[in-house]
């Protein structure tokens, strides 16, 4: 899984022991499901957030969802803005300062 090892070992809010606990938990869950790590990896890159939601990863279309009333498709919505929330109220984030008028 080197797409999410590396991830997590450069991310700067994450300490060294949270990022090797995360991937205790992944690798354990892997196994526990018979999953392989370019299985694992796929699954974790390219099949899981707004996709794994709602079944597609264009905002137009989870937009159209939801106003249907899709409930996968509004979670998928507050994930998005809880994830663009903090990542401007982060301390690493250049426009924290900005965005508050700080």
């Amino acid at each position: 899984m080197p797409n999410v090892c590396t991830e997590l070992r450069q991310h700067k809010g994450i300490s060294q022991r949270m990022a090797l606990d995360v991937m205790a938990n992944v690798s354990y869950f892997g196994k526990n499901l018979g999953l392989d790590n370019d299985t694992l990896d796929d699954l974790l890159n390219r099949q899981s957030g707004l996709l794994g939601l709602c079944g597609v990863n264009d905002m137009r279309e989870i937009q159209r969802m939801a106003k249907e009333g899709h409930d996968n498709a509004e979670l998928a919505q507050d994930k998005t803005r809880l994830h663009n929330w903090c990542g401007k109220s982060s301390p690493n984030s250049s426009s924290n300062t900005r965005d508050r008028g700080i």
